[in-house]
């Protein structure tokens, strides 16, 4: 993968997400403290669950082709509860057909926790949305 996060992209189900120009994912892992009185003055921990959510922020397109996906996609999801199908990965190009070869493609099921939306006075309309990853990630290498 790249330095440059130029062509890291984010794909809803198979419609690239328009307008993307921030993309983030993070993980996290709960610790769980197993220390007690007996194991002295230095803590331990297991490993418990983890925890993965993506934060994407873009300009709010108006004009989509038909497999894109934009704003009001996100609105429909969000609204209907209902999970989105989420690939993430460095492609060739902005038009996220190709993936870099030997980029990480991330695929996972996703809930949107978050959505907001700025519409401006003489500005680009922008827009901000937090994916929940539920269930399992799957990461794969291309070729």
């Amino acid at each position: 993968m790249s330095k440059i996060g130029t062509f890291v992209l984010l794909k809803l189900a198979a419609g690239l997400l328009v307008g993307q120009n921030a993309l983030s994912f993070k993980s996290t892992t709960t610790m769980i403290e197993t220390s007690s009185k007996t194991t002295g003055n230095e803590s331990e921990f297991v490993a418990g669950r983890s925890n993965k959510t993506m934060t994407v922020a873009g300009i709010a397109g108006t004009a989509l082709e038909s497999t894109d996906k934009g704003y009001w996609e996100l609105f429909a999801a969000q609204e209907a509860r209902t999970a989105v199908a989420v690939t993430f990965a460095e492609y060739t190009d902005e038009t996220g057909t190709t993936p870099q070869t030997g980029s990480e493609l991330i695929t996972a099921s996703a809930l949107i926790s978050n959505l907001s939306s700025d519409w401006g006075d003489n500005a680009s309309n922008s827009f901000s949305c937090d994916l929940q990853i539920t269930g399992a990630v799957t990461e794969t290498t291309s070729v």
